[in-house]
């Protein structure tokens, strides 16, 4: 998520968070670790989480995506927060993760993610750029040390 949208959920849910900076206890210090398309939906979830009331001992731990799916880990858990999380988590597989738009589970790229046809089109495109990048550029290394071995002789 880019720094902007991660700025505004720490910023606005910040009791949530505590500890964020203490690698020993959360992995907040990386950030949400999705693309920004979920983040209406991870705000309508801490948003959640907070009304909750919880107790001071809770904070959340790790938000990231994992197969395809919203994963939230936090200090503790009570039937309450499973529901919540397991709800936003079953949500997550029909929104595409790059826009917000509806989405599907994508498994034929080299990972799984959720996303929209457009944003699945613009992911093969910018995948087929990178690879015709690297190859171009094997093939210019390649040439350049055969070149020097046949120079050496």
């Amino acid at each position: 998520m880019n720094e902007k949208n991660t700025k505004k959920l720490f910023d606005k849910y910040s009791s949530l968070f505590k500890n964020k900076e203490d690698i020993t206890h959360s992995l907040m210090c990386f950030g949400f670790e999705c693309d920004d398309g979920w983040y209406k939906m991870i705000y309508l979830l801490l948003q959640d989480l907070q009304e909750l009331k919880l107790n001071d001992n809770f904070y959340i731990t790790q938000i990231k995506q994992k197969f395809g799916r919203l994963r939230v880990y936090t200090s503790y858990t009570n039937d309450d927060i499973d529901l919540i999380i397991q709800g936003y988590g079953d949500l997550s597989y029909k929104i595409c993760e790059c826009c917000g738009e509806e989405g599907v589970l994508r498994k034929d790229l080299s990972w799984i993610q959720v996303l929209c046809d457009t944003c699945m089109n613009k992911t093969i495109k910018e995948r087929e750029l990178r690879l015709k990048k690297w190859a171009l550029e094997h093939t210019k290394s390649k040439l350049r040390k055969e070149k020097k071995v046949s120079n050496k002789k």
